[in-house]
């Protein structure tokens, strides 16, 4: 069902809320970036006895986006355009919201989507049976909505009263690296250069290692105010983690989490998804996992074939088939755009 809302969104306090059960799954950054998605898991029977649920609110007097469940349908909203999905499924499912500045879709996937496709099925045709697409007007995004992003990152913290707390903190960091990188125009320090005398004969992606090196430089100061230490390369398993990332809860009890990274464009993607991650955090004994894609694919690399939201979309449905809940994908876009004069 798709409709144009009047409600006054004006009314709800200014700022940023995340139901405390979702809090692993989506972070304040996600609604800042040009295209980014949702994923929930819940059983059919408990998706029945939702009546009103909310699970994020992004409020500001001049941008409204909020999502949940009202009256047993799963609803999005972004100013005046909403897209709602009344879901016939059938025991344990899995919610998509995927929104880019033009469209809005919610998508799910059940034990029948499961049944049909072992049977031979068409993916795309039955995905599409259960997908629901609006375009919207052309919506960013304002100045008030990034700043308010850019100032909780910097917000002094001492110790964090819970690990969910604590983890959101780390994927906050993390994900404003694109800020960072889009402000400054920081682009080609990703990059390796040939020249041929001083005009550039060639390109192409700096080593994970280089990398992962320059955005331990972008989190130096971040991790001084958020009051968490970075160890890079750590030794875990049969490897070293890339970041083991500390924090201290009121508690007293220090907390881990792990971050790997990994080119988009590796034909070891899936493998440091499934295999790597997952080993180094029951090494360090950490409950939470950061899985960062880094994406080099633009005017000058060819690699890989899908598109941001496409692989992160690929990605989330990998762990969650494999069952790892607690790992986050997210993916650092290090491909130049294209100037606007050359649009």
């Amino acid at each position: 069902m798709t409709e144009r809302s009047s409600q006054n969104n004006t009314q709800s306090p200014t700022g940023i809320y995340i139901a405390p059960y979702v809090r692993t799954i989506i972070w304040p950054m996600d609604f800042f970036v040009t295209k980014a998605s949702f994923t929930f898991t819940t059983r059919t029977s408990t998706l029945n006895r939702r009546i009103d649920d909310l699970f994020f609110r992004v409020s500001f007097p001049d941008y409204h986006f909020e999502m949940g469940f009202r009256n047993g349908e799963l609803y999005i909203q972004r100013n005046d355009d909403r897209l709602s999905l009344k879901a016939e499924a059938e025991g344990e499912v899995m919610f998509f919201a995927i929104w880019s500045p033009t469209f809005i879709t919610l998508t799910y996937r059940d034990d029948s989507f499961t049944r049909a496709i072992q049977a031979g099925a068409n993916v795309e045709e039955e995905q599409e049976k259960r997908t629901r697409t609006i375009q919207t007007t052309a919506t960013l995004p304002t100045n008030s909505v990034l700043q308010w992003a850019r100032k909780a990152n910097i917000l002094p913290t001492v110790m964090y009263s819970s690990p969910v707390d604590f983890f959101q903190a780390v994927l906050l960091s993390l994900q404003s690296i694109n800020d960072k990188i889009t402000s400054s125009d920081m682009y080609e320090s990703f990059w390796d250069f040939q020249f041929d005398g001083s005009k550039i004969v060639s390109r192409k992606p700096k080593k994970e290692t280089d990398v992962v090196a320059a955005v331990h430089g972008l989190l130096i100061d971040v991790a001084t105010l958020k009051n968490y230490q970075i160890h890079p390369q750590s030794p875990a398993a049969a490897g070293n983690l890339d970041f083991l990332i500390n924090g201290v809860l009121e508690t007293g009890e220090v907390i881990g989490c792990c971050v790997e990274f990994k080119h988009a464009h590796s034909s070891d993607l899936e493998a440091g998804l499934l295999n790597q991650l997952p080993s180094y955090m029951r090494s360090r004994g950490s409950q939470y996992g950061i899985y960062c894609v880094l994406y080099f694919k633009g005017t000058h690399y060819d690699l890989p074939s899908e598109t941001i939201p496409d692989l992160e979309y690929r990605l989330k449905n990998t762990a969650f088939d494999a069952g790892l809940k607690t790992i986050n994908v997210i993916t650092l876009n290090l491909s130049r755009p294209v100037p606007p004069s050359k649009l």
